[in-house]
């Protein structure tokens, strides 16, 4: 190695030393770190492992790369990923607290990411153990474009960084515990103590000097014996085994009233020792003690006549080799340092209370008025998303669609009903002024912007002034059509016509008119959408006049004869057979055989059934069948035949003719896909529109599309939990083929990259033959055989500018591509999909917030008002009882006050989730009120069911609350009345469930009470 890269070596580790000494947290120095080291040894990419406490599993904690490249796959596959120990790069370095070089991660098979790496041309790697002592604390992974050589030094250098940061890592961990078991002890620190601190030291160190001589040991105690009983602390010394005070000093009467022999009893120390901390200060001083450690701790005594007594003890453990011998110490009187502390915590939550009360009310009902707020914007945030949803998904559908309010019109059509009219049809054919007159009143709510594109106009206002330049004689003709059939109580009607553009120009459109759901009555909304099938009327002319030639030409020069002599077997054809089989005239003798070998092997039993057939009853037959080429082309050939029999019955000749008609198939075909085409782009834009049931829109749009494209699957995957997990939730299966949504269930999206990234990216996803799949995919490979499917075809599906699934389509018999009209059909599909989806969540979001209380997820008083008439219903249809009960917890402002509104509302949550999981399914929990629920209880036998219900609503609030490292008491009071017992309505019902809580948080709380009729005066 040069010079020069040794010392830019050098140079790297020491930034990395310099970032460590400036630093103050390790989320500030790893990232520099990372940085530093990558750019001083030119390696592209650096990553930080550290363990996860709760999966047991290293997750990625921090990652840098160099800006000039792109490896965002790499970086977002690896923060997907959770390492066991001893799996993958950064498993094995954590296991083996070993460094770890790979040259080339494409040949390692325990590097999991080889694939996504590959992908990004990463190829070096390198792992380096975080370790601090005996632990290890992370990983640091580094990566590279280039394959790289092990290099020694190198691995010597980054193991001397990992050990620095482990270093850094506990030296911060220390810091930090030091911090927090040392704050405030200076205001604890009193000056009445300094001087015990100053004898306290003194006496530690002759402890210590004194340990190699015995002699000089007991000089050392006698010194400590008297300099305690000047400072009035209590010296003692035990036995390190049986914690049996072997000395303890006179102060020891003053202080706790005991005199010095009683200490010499067997677990004396440990039976006066406060009950509160007995296990605690046992189990504390036999680990430190175990440990050979010094250590102090402070904790509470019972004095001779019952006082509680604070002691601060400090004890000195002495060893005989490697195993505690003797403990040395002595105890310090604090209690009154401690009544200080308490005094003083007192008064400053006394004066926390007294200027809360002056400004709860206040905060209070502001808080209310926040939520209030902020809820009525999150329903107009939701209509207004909504909204603009279903006008995006309006705007932006490749078909053009039209908004009519035509409510004039049924109107008009009610009257003459009324009149005695109801034969519209002889009607209208009678007055046609009606149908003017009808059209006239008519009003053009909104077109979209492909009805723009379709009439080659801009300006949307602009074109609905002139709209009547655009419609002719032709077009009245079709409405009338359109108003008959609405009149006759048709939802829909469809029919082609003609419109003209701006410019004069003649479009063929194919029209849908259909009523909106909810407006079969009013006509007031009515959707009216036009394809244009311009294109397939050109076709349809140009195939009728190529077959008006063809049979013209045919008529005239009887294209392509032949004749069959049966008595003597012998063929003959004309010139334009030999030419239909791409033969020169007279090259060879023709024969049946000849005939039959050129026909489709597929074809050729059809064929010789079809003549024999013939043959046998003596009548013509006419058949459309494939022929095979010499070179392979494969051809469609119509052939005609006629028999001749003699008097007897006997076949003795058969003429015919035939002609190759491939070139109008195509067209047949073409055209035929085009019109289904159109057909169904127009039923699923239309069926979006309304999206009257979301489920069965999108199971007939599926069947639709999949009969369509001739798939044997069509599906929808949707991702759920930011999209880490698809789901298959909509499937359709041609018949025969086995459904799999029940087996693509909670699938990890982190397991197909390749095809997350092309979903993301926006790209189509066409295999044609699953078995040709490059190598570099051979996990989509196999998982798509394991399904049997030969051919796929997915879609991504966006809500908004969010990829929320995608849709899919799969052959499982046949391999092939689709044609690129039915890739069109289906990306129209998946937009208009999305824009639905959007649209759902939406309006489940509007009708949610509309009957939920937003804090708990619960009924609101919208939600409980409706179910609890259908409870009445219900017990008065079975004879029944339903129960009211309305709970109200006790002192909750109090929780509010003391411990903030953040914490309040923590409570209420955690109280409806108790109040939930002790009632039956079927019944309901409401949130009536900032602190009041509502409970509804069905099918009651007996009073006392609903008694059993309350006193287990006692039961489950009296438990403590843990929040947020609190523990938080409550309690309720209840109110109970009975249907029909107490009242036989339901807002009598709530009213006096309400007065029996009064009188229950009246009396004494935390109880229930049943609704009696004197209450109301009482009360």
């Amino acid at each position: 190695m040069t010079f020069s890269r040794r010392f830019e070596r050098c140079c790297g580790v020491h930034a990395a030393m310099r970032i460590l000494a400036e630093a103050t947290t390790l989320h500030e120095a790893i990232p520099k770190i990372l940085q530093t080291i990558c750019e001083s040894l030119d390696w592209t990419l650096g990553e930080f492992w550290i363990m996860d406490g709760k999966t047991k599993g290293l997750r990625l904690a921090e990652a840098w790369h160099k800006p000039s490249v792109n490896v965002s796959g790499f970086e977002e596959a690896s923060r997907q990923i959770v390492f066991s120990q001893g799996s993958g790069l950064p498993g094995s370095v954590y296991a083996s607290r070993k460094p770890v070089w790979i040259n080339d991660v494409a040949n390692d098979e325990n590097f999991h990411r080889a694939a996504v790496a590959a992908k990004e041309g990463l190829h070096g790697a390198l792992g380096i153990p975080v370790i601090a002592g005996n632990e290890t604390l992370g990983v640091f992974v580094f990566l590279s474009h280039a394959i790289q050589e092990a290099d020694d030094d190198l691995l010597l250098i980054l193991t001397s960084i990992g050990g620095q940061v482990g270093q850094f890592i506990k030296r911060r961990q220390a810091e930090e515990s030091l911090q927090q078991a040392h704050a405030g002890l200076e205001l604890r620190v009193m000056e009445r103590t300094r001087a015990l601190a100053q004898a306290n030291e003194a006496l530690r160190k002759e402890i210590t000097g004194h340990r190699k001589a015995e002699e000089a040991l007991r000089e050392s105690e006698e010194r400590f014996r008297k300099l305690a009983e000047k400072v009035r602390l209590i010296p003692w010394e035990a036995d390190a085994r049986t914690w049996k005070f072997t000395y303890i000093g006179p102060q020891a009467v003053g202080i706790l009233g005991y005199p010095p022999e009683a200490w010499h009893g067997a677990d004396f120390w440990v039976e006066h020792i406060h009950p509160e901390d007995r296990k605690w200060v046992v189990d504390y001083c036999a680990e430190y003690s175990k440990r050979q450690e010094n250590y102090e701790f402070e904790y509470r005594m019972l004095s001779a006549d019952g006082r509680v007594i604070w002691l601060r003890d400090i004890v000195h453990v002495v060893r005989e080799g490697k195993v505690p011998h003797v403990l040395r110490g002595f105890m310090i009187d604090i209690t009154g340092q401690k009544r200080i502390e308490e005094e003083l915590k007192a008064l400053n939550e006394s004066l926390e209370k007294r200027v809360g009360e002056r400004t709860r009310e206040l905060v209070q009902a502001n808080n209310e008025l926040q939520v209030k707020i902020a809820e009525r914007k999150m329903i107009e945030d939701a209509l207004y998303t909504s909204e603009a949803r279903y006008r995006g998904l309006f705007e932006n559908s490749p078909v053009s669609l039209w908004e009519v309010d035509s409510s004039e019109v049924k109107t008009c059509i009610d009257s003459l009903r009324k009149s005695g009219i109801t034969d519209f049809r002889t009607y209208f054919e009678n007055h046609p002024e009606t149908i003017h007159k009808c059209a006239a009143t008519v009003r053009i709510i909104d077109v979209n912007n492909a009805t723009l594109r379709m009439y080659q106009t801009e300006n949307k206002e602009r074109f609905l002034r002139s709209l009547s330049r655009f419609f002719d004689r032709e077009l009245f003709d079709v409405y009338k059509k359109a108003l008959i059939a609405l009149s006759e109580g048709q939802t829909m009607f469809e029919a082609e016509a003609v419109t003209r553009t701006r410019a004069g120009q003649e479009n063929y459109v194919f029209l849908r008119l259909s009523l909106a759901p909810g407006f079969e009555q009013t006509w007031a909304r009515v959707l009216v959408s036009l394809i244009d099938i311009t294109e397939r009327k050109r076709m349809e002319e140009a195939l009728r006049k190529s077959e008006a030639s063809l049979a013209k030409a045919q008529q005239i020069a009887r294209l392509g004869n032949w004749e069959w002599d049966a008595r003597k077997n012998e063929v003959y054809w004309s010139d334009e057979v030999y030419r239909i089989f791409t033969l020169a005239p007279r090259t060879l003798a023709p024969t049946c055989e000849t005939f039959l070998n050129y026909v489709h092997p597929d074809d050729r039993e059809f064929v010789k059934k079809t003549i024999h057939n013939a043959l046998c009853a003596g009548k013509p037959y006419s058949i459309d069948h494939r022929i095979v080429l010499p070179d392979g082309t494969v051809r469609i050939v119509h052939e005609h035949g006629e028999v001749m029999v003699d008097n007897a019955g006997r076949v003795i000749r058969m003429n015919g003719t035939v002609q190759d008609i491939t070139e109008r198939k195509w067209i047949e075909d073409a055209l035929k896909r085009r019109i289904d085409l159109e057909m169904t782009i127009a039923g699923i834009s239309t069926r979006f529109v309304i999206l009257s049931d979301f489920n069965n829109t999108i199971y007939k749009s599926l069947a639709d599309a999949g009969r369509l494209s001739k798939a044997g699957r069509a599906y929808l995957f949707q991702f759920r939990e930011n999209g880490a997990i698809m789901d298959n939730t909509h499937e359709w299966c041609d018949e025969g083929v086995r459904p799999e949504i029940k087996n693509l269930q909670d699938l990890p999206t982190a397991l197909f990259p390749w095809l997350m990234e092309n979903l993301r990216a926006g790209n189509v996803i066409h295999i044609p033959d699953v078995s040709k799949m490059p190598p570099d995919r051979d996990f989509d490979k196999s998982f798509l055989e394991k399904q049997g499917i030969k051919s796929l075809l997915v879609l991504p599906v966006y809500a908004e500018a969010s990829l929320v699934g995608f849709l899919g389509f799969d052959n499982v018999t046949t391999a092939g591509p689709w044609h690129e009209e039915e890739i069109t059909l289906l990306r129209i599909m998946a937009e208009i999909l999305g824009s639905a989806i959007a649209r759902k969540r939406s309006e489940a979001l509007i009708t949610f917030m509309a009957y939920h209380d937003t804090l708990t997820g619960l009924p609101n008083r919208n939600l409980l008002k409706d179910r609890l008439q259908v409870a009445v219903v219900h017990a008065k249809r079975n004879k029944c009882m339903a129960a009211v009960m309305v709970l109200d917890l006790d002192n909750f402002k109090t929780v509010n006050d003391m411990m903030g509104h953040h914490v309040g509302d923590l409570l209420l949550k955690a109280v409806a989730e108790r109040l939930k999981r002790c009632v039956r399914e079927g019944d309901t929990v409401a949130r009536t009120g900032g602190d009041e629920f509502t409970v509804i209880l069905h099918d009651l036998v007996h009073v006392d069911d609903a008694a059993t219900v309350a006193r287990k609503f006692l039961d489950a609030l009296c438990q403590p609350f843990h929040l947020e490292g609190r523990e938080v008491n409550i309690t309720t009071s209840i109110g109970i009345s009975f249907y029909p017992l107490d009242a036989d309505d339901t807002e009598s019902l709530v009213k006096k469930a309400d007065i029996a809580m009064y009188l229950s948080k009246e009396k004494s709380k935390n109880t229930y009470h049943f609704y009696r009729s004197d209450m109301n005066t009482h009360v």
